[in-house]
C-alpha cells in the first residue's frame, strides 16, 4: 500500500499486541462528527480567475461523515475488520511481531476501546455505513503492534481494511480525536476526501505535479452496469485529465492511481492555475485525492 504504518524489524519493540475475539457487528455513520480538518486551497475567492468553470456543489448527494486521519474509538466488541465493505466479505487477517518473526493471529476483530484512523469513506450499503481504516493502537495515528492483511501476505507491512461505523442508529465507532491539518509539516495542501451518490464537482484546488487518487464505487440500489468517471479540469479552461473511467456490474470496484510524474510539470493545466475534480457517476462512491511529496 501507499503507507507503511508498522515499525520495521529494527523498531519492532514499538509494536503492540492486541487480542481480538467475539461476535460480528456492522454500522451506518454516527451522525456527522465535527472535525477541525477543512479543505483549503491557496486560492481565495478573490484570486479565482473570472473564467472559472462552474463549480456547482453536486447534481447528486454528498455523504458527510468522519474525515481522513480522524481517530475513531470502537464502541462494541468483536467488530469485524473486512477486506471490502460487505458483510459477506472475508475478514482481514492479523499478525504480531515477537522480535524475531511475524506470528499470524487469524481473522481480525476489534473490541471496545480499540482505535482506528480513517482512510476512505463513508459509503453506505443498506442501513450500514462503512469506512476504510488503519489500526491506530492506543489512539495514535498510523501506529500499531498488530499488522492487518487483506491479501493473505504477512510481511511486516499493514493494509487498510473496512469496518462498519454504524447500523441504523447503532453507532459502533465514535470520534476520539479529529485530525488537525498543519501545512507547515509538508508544505502541501490537505487531502480532498469526498463521498457521494451521483455527480459531484469540487471547488478550485491547488495545482501540483504529483497526486494520488484512491476510490471505491459500488452498486447499492443503482442500476447495473454502473459507471464511474473522474476528471481533473483546469479551472480557467483547457484540456481535462481523465483520471478514472470505469464501469461495473458486479457490486463494487476499488482502485488507486498515481497522477503526474513529479517532474515539476502540473498534472493538469498550468502551474499557477487551480483545477476542479469532477465525478460523473450513477453509483455511490468515495474518493481520496492527496498531494504527494517527492525529491
Amino acid at each position: 500500500m501507499r503507507r507503511i504504518t508498522m515499525a520495521t524489524v529494527a523498531g519492532a519493540s514499538l509494536l503492540l499486541i492486541a487480542c481480538r475475539a467475539g461476535q460480528d457487528h456492522s454500522t451506518s455513520p454516527p451522525g456527522t462528527p465535527t472535525s477541525s480538518v477543512e479543505q483549503r486551497s491557496s486560492f481565495s475567492p478573490s484570486d479565482e480567475p473570472s473564467a472559472l468553470r462552474s463549480a456547482e456543489a453536486t447534481a447528486g448527494e454528498v455523504l458527510e461523515g468522519f474525515h481522513e486521519d480522524d481517530i475513531l474509538r470502537v464502541e462494541v466488541n468483536s467488530l469485524a475488520v473486512r477486506v471490502a465493505p460487505y458483510i459477506d466479505q472475508s475478514l482481514a487477517t492479523g499478525a504480531t511481531f515477537d522480535g524475531t518473526t511475524w506470528n499470524p493471529i487469524g481473522p481480525v476483530r476489534l473490541n471496545t476501546g480499540d482505535y482506528v484512523s480513517v482512510e476512505l469513506g463513508p459509503v453506505t450499503i443498506g442501513d450500514t455505513t462503512w469506512y476504510r481504516v488503519w489500526p491506530a493502537e492506543g489512539g495514535r495515528l498510523h501506529y500499531s503492534f498488530t499488522s492487518w492483511h487483506t491479501d493473505g501476505t504477512v510481511d511486516g507491512s499493514t493494509q487498510p481494511a473496512w469496518v462498519a461505523a454504524a447500523v441504523g442508529s447503532d453507532a459502533y465507532l465514535t470520534l476520539y480525536e479529529a485530525f488537525e491539518f498543519d501545512r507547515s509539516l509538508t508544505g502541501l495542501p490537505p487531502t480532498l476526501q469526498k463521498s457521494g451518490i451521483g455527480d459531484y464537482v469540487s471547488g478550485p484546488l491547488e495545482n501540483h505535479d504529483l497526486l494520488g487518487l484512491e476510490w471505491i464505487y459500488l452498486i447499492d440500489g443503482q442500476p447495473a452496469p454502473c459507471g464511474f468517471r473522474v476528471t481533473l479540469e483546469p479551472a480557467g479552461g483547457g484540456a481535462d485529465l481523465e483520471a478514472v473511467d470505469r464501469s461495473t456490474s458486479s457490486g463494487f470496484e476499488i482502485g488507486y492511481a498515481s497522477l503526474g510524474a513529479g517532474d515539476f510539470t502540473p498534472v493538469v493545466g498550468v502551474e499557477s492555475e487551480p483545477f476542479l475534480v469532477r465525478v460523473t457517476s450513477e453509483c455511490e462512491w468515495s474518493l481520496r485525492l492527496e498531494w504527494l511529496a517527492h525529491d
